[in-house]
């Protein structure tokens, strides 16, 4: 078999490997980078962890752009309002982040206002604050939901996000490259020994 050919069929496996690596890394690569990175301010909010984490769960992002909604952003701080006195009667709170137009996957519509409050700690144990998520279109509730660590700090803000537990599970995103790293030792290894092979056999001769 011709040299050539040889050195084909060997890069051939490499060739698969690396192919492998891309197609598992590549959803990876093309996912956008978290809420809390994404929106430092947000997350250095008192509960603006949290707040970040209903960003990545709804796939959210914010709009920059002139809003043009049904639903105003007084209108929606008044629903706000609502909804957070009939869940939390005689519950004081402060808005600190004001009602800010989100698009993202909110079933029916892809726009809707999100708000986040923290409450008074004198008159709550458990909940610290709250999120609240307005249709922008209809006015109607689509999410109410607690806020418990508004102390959170910022940096530990990835916490939230699902994390691969082991070493096994840390390492399988790079078993190729592991497979290309033994292979090409292994490679070297047989091209090293035919080597000395061929300088012995030349000694004798």
């Amino acid at each position: 078999m011709k040299p050539w050919l040889w050195r084909l069929l060997l890069l051939l496996p490499i060739l698969a490997l690396v192919g492998w690596f891309i197609i598992e890394q590549a959803p990876q690569w093309n996912t956008p980078s978290p809420p809390w990175e994404r929106y430092p301010d947000l997350a250095a909010l008192p509960g603006g962890c949290e707040a970040a984490n209903i960003l990545r769960v709804y796939a959210a992002e914010r709009v920059n752009e002139a809003p043009q909604t049904a639903v105003d952003a007084a209108q929606a701080q008044q629903l706000s309002d609502a909804l957070l006195q009939a869940q939390y009667p005689e519950q004081e709170y402060t808005f600190v982040l004001p009602p800010e137009l989100l698009r993202g996957k909110f079933g029916a519509g892809n726009t809707a206002w999100f708000s986040l409050v923290n409450f008074s700690r004198a008159t709550d144990s458990l909940a610290q604050g709250a999120t609240v998520l307005i249709d922008a279109n209809s006015g109607t509730s689509i999410a109410v939901t607690h806020v418990i660590g508004i102390d959170t700090d910022s940096t530990t803000c990835g916490e939230f996000a699902p994390q691969p537990r082991g070493l096994r599970a840390r390492l399988r995103p790079f078993l190729p490259l592991i497979l290309v790293a033994g292979y090409v030792v292994l490679v070297g290894a047989g091209a090293v020994a035919l080597g000395l092979r061929k300088q012995r056999h030349k000694s004798t001769v």
